[in-house]
């Protein structure tokens, strides 16, 4: 799938709301996780919004490994970006997903 600049975040709106969704019956990780990956990649991975939603998709898909190396890209542009504070926040939630 091929998005443009504006669908990009409504992709990954719809992606993070369909990984989340309460009640859970609502939740679809496979297309979650089509549109996050669809608009993820569309900026070579340098959208932390993005990338969350991406890494809720996966968690929704259950793939707990995956969700945890996209937010190490996340990581990795907190640190390019010299933000301590949502580096330490992604470390911590990345602890979570890999105990």
């Amino acid at each position: 799938m091929r998005l443009n600049g504006g669908q990009n975040a409504t992709a990954a709106e719809l992606a993070l709301l369909l990984a989340t969704a309460k009640p859970t019956e609502l939740r679809r990780g496979p297309e979650a996780l089509r549109l996050a990956q669809a608009a993820s990649s569309s900026v070579n991975d340098t959208n932390v919004r993005y990338l969350n939603a991406l890494a809720a998709a996966w968690i929704e898909t259950g793939d707990p490994a995956a969700a945890a190396r996209t937010l190490w890209k996340s990581v990795r542009l907190a640190r390019m970006r010299r933000d301590k504070k949502a580096e330490q926040r992604l470390i911590t939630r990345i602890a979570r997903l890999t105990r």
